[in-house]
């Protein structure tokens, strides 16, 4: 054992004694999926899906700030609930798809 080694292992012992190493509000919970067999590249994909979806949600939300500005350009109150539809469809389509099919301006 090296001499970094056994710093980092008297450390981790006097951390352990005051008890900086206990996550209290994780005590007891079960972590999940912990049983399952998964193929291999599982974290790959799971890092793929989580990154897409954090895509669409910022397509989703830059469709949304697109909405917002046509709302206020809207010419009459008659006109706003076209343009609301037509924002809940952008915002669905930029949901599902990652995508956004921008609204020409007003």
């Amino acid at each position: 054992m090296s001499w970094m080694d056994r710093v980092l292992e008297e450390q981790l012992a006097a951390a352990a004694e005051k008890g900086e190493l206990i996550a209290e509000p994780l005590r007891g919970k079960p972590i999940p999926g912990i049983d399952e067999h998964r193929p291999d590249g599982w974290w790959a994909n799971s890092l793929i899906r989580r990154e897409r979806s954090a895509d669409r949600r910022e397509d989703a939300v830059e469709a949304m700030k697109a909405a917002r500005v046509a709302f206020w350009r809207a010419a009459d109150v008659d006109q706003l609930p076209a343009l609301v539809r037509e924002a809940n469809s952008a915002i669905a389509t930029a949901r599902s798809t990652g995508s956004t099919q921008r609204s020409p301006r007003r």
